[in-house]
C-alpha cells in the first residue's frame, strides 16, 4: 500500500456541513471523499509528478527542489 501523508484544511463552516452531508450520503468519511475529489481534479496526479521528480509543492504554491 502506497504510503499517506496527513492534511489540515481549514474550511468555511457551510463547506464543511456540505462535505459532511456528502460523504454520508456516499457512506464515506470526509477524508475519503476529499482523496476522491482531489484524485478527479487531477491535483494528486500533478503532486506525484512534481515530487518524482525530486520536486515538493510548499504553502506559497510553490515548486522547490527537494534536496535528498
Amino acid at each position: 500500500m502506497a504510503s499517506r501523508g496527513r492534511v489540515t484544511a481549514y474550511l468555511p463552516e457551510e463547506i464543511q456541513k456540505a462535505l459532511e452531508e456528502w460523504a454520508e450520503e456516499d457512506s464515506r468519511s470526509v477524508s475519503s471523499l476529499a482523496t476522491y475529489l482531489l484524485t478527479k481534479s487531477g491535483l494528486l496526479d500533478k503532486c506525484r509528478k512534481v515530487t518524482r521528480l525530486g520536486y515538493a509543492i510548499v504553502r506559497s504554491r510553490k515548486v522547490c527542489k527537494i534536496n535528498r
